[in-house]
């Protein structure tokens, strides 16, 4: 069993696979397991990461790149690469994002140690050239968002019944509300580790009426998901 999973969804990210890539291939710790999910991308981003993968030969067998059969977004691609996961713990990575080469091995350690569930970190903020750190350390008793700082037992997902959300805003909080209640034990590392990148070109970008709208109607939804299961 591997350590880690990490699961990382593609689509249209060709510009930035690369250097996510490199900073995935390039963590310290060995033992995991990445598994690429191609949302049906319509761009060069699978073949650019087949291309550093071949710089990686270590991590050729520990890497898998799964398809799915329609452009379906980023929560069913994150839901369907779950299934191939193997790992004792469970992340995601966007695939414009990046990460210091020790991350997974810090937050891994930490886990262990401490004996918990969940563990997550503080995380950069970036535009590509300069970055402002975002602190995690006061979190609700429920965890919110984002999943990409956050180490989960995968046990949480196999064991419970979570209701994976279906829309993109807000999922994160949808998701980790459900996983958050199952733990017993969570911690935290006082160090940013993630590098989440302003990508000016994604969906959370847009700004015009028709996408605001679409935007309030998912965060409705996600919402409804995470009272309902409070509720229950």
């Amino acid at each position: 069993m591997p350590k880690v999973s990490v699961i990382i969804p593609i689509y249209g990210v060709e510009k930035y696979i690369a250097r996510c890539a490199h900073s995935l291939f390039r963590q310290t710790l060995d033992d995991i397991e990445y598994i690429f999910v191609n949302d049906c991308t319509k761009d060069k981003s699978i073949d650019i990461l087949e291309d550093v993968l071949k710089e990686y030969p270590n991590r050729e067998g520990q890497t898998r790149i799964v398809s799915l059969t329609s452009n379906s977004g980023l929560p069913a691609a994150r839901q369907y690469g779950i299934q191939f996961a193997t790992g004792e713990f469970l992340t995601h990575c966007d695939s414009d994002d990046w990460l210091s080469v020790d991350a997974y091995q810090l937050l891994y350690d930490k886990a262990i140690t401490d004996e918990l569930d969940i563990v997550w970190c503080d995380y950069y903020r970036s535009n590509g050239t300069n970055e402002q750190i975002v602190s995690q350390e006061i979190q609700p008793q429920l965890l919110q968002g984002p999943v990409w700082n956050k180490l989960v037992r995968r046990s949480l997902y196999i064991e419970n019944i979570i209701v994976y959300p279906k829309k993109n805003k807000a999922e994160d909080g949808a998701l980790m509300t459900q996983l958050s209640y199952y733990a017993k034990k969570r911690g935290y590392i006082n160090k940013p580790l993630y590098y989440y990148y302003n990508n000016p070109e994604s969906i959370c970008r847009q700004i015009s009426e028709a996408a605001c709208i679409d935007k309030l109607t998912q965060e409705i939804e996600n919402t409804k998901l995470r009272i309902d299961f409070l509720k229950n």
